[in-house]
């Protein structure tokens, strides 16, 4: 059994933390019925749009099927994805990442050179980050690389540092501008809808 942190000095205190407690619990399960999620950037999102609860920035372990603003789609199968909205809107989805999980500073070259060819990001960029992570491994933590879609949409590559040593890097794919379609950005072909797929409700 663990030794409790600190003391609680009243019941009224320790109603409050419990209370809390199960509001933090409660956020953190929310989200695991979501599989999956196909969404479309063609098109004006946020996160009633996107049929996630509102106040989730975060998703684990998902299948994701993004159309971005050029009318390509990126997939990815089981990734983590973080979810960022406008300071003064936080409904408003701004930027979107999908984190591909802990990999040696090898497999994280490799993804970015696949990423990089599939979305023209210029491959001086990665080659860079990859010169540097090998000569300073606990500094690989950078960015690799953006590129500008047709219809808005800005796609990058980061390397966050994964505190693990035998696979030091993160990488990360994030989708900027969002909501290109606000700023003037032309959407290709026709939208379709977004939408999520969840696990069976257990009876």
């Amino acid at each position: 059994m663990k030794t409790p942190v600190r003391l609680l000095t009243s019941i009224a205190s320790a109603g409050l933390l419990a209370t809390a407690a199960g509001c933090a619990s409660d956020a953190a399960t929310s989200t695991d019925h979501i599989k999956s999620v196909t969404w479309d950037l063609r098109k004006k999102v946020d996160i009633k749009t996107l049929g996630i609860p509102e106040n989730t920035f975060d998703l684990s372990e998902v299948d994701v099927s993004i159309t971005l603003s050029d009318g390509e789609v990126y997939s990815a199968q089981h990734v983590d994805v973080m979810i960022d909205g406008d300071l003064k809107d936080p409904t408003r989805i701004t930027t979107i990442r999908v984190g591909l999980g802990a990999q040696t500073i090898d497999q994280a070259y490799q993804t970015a050179k696949d990423l990089g060819a599939r979305w023209h990001i210029s491959s001086t960029y990665i080659d860079v980050w990859y010169k540097d992570a090998k000569m300073y491994p606990s500094y690989s933590g950078s960015g690799a690389g953006r590129s500008t879609l047709p219809g808005g949409n800005t796609v990058g590559l980061f390397m966050p540092v994964s505190g693990d040593f035998s696979k030091p890097v993160l990488p990360e794919f994030e989708i900027d501008n969002v909501n290109a379609s606000d700023l003037g950005g032309t959407a290709a072909a026709s939208p379709s809808p977004s939408s999520i797929s969840t696990s069976p409700t257990p009876k």
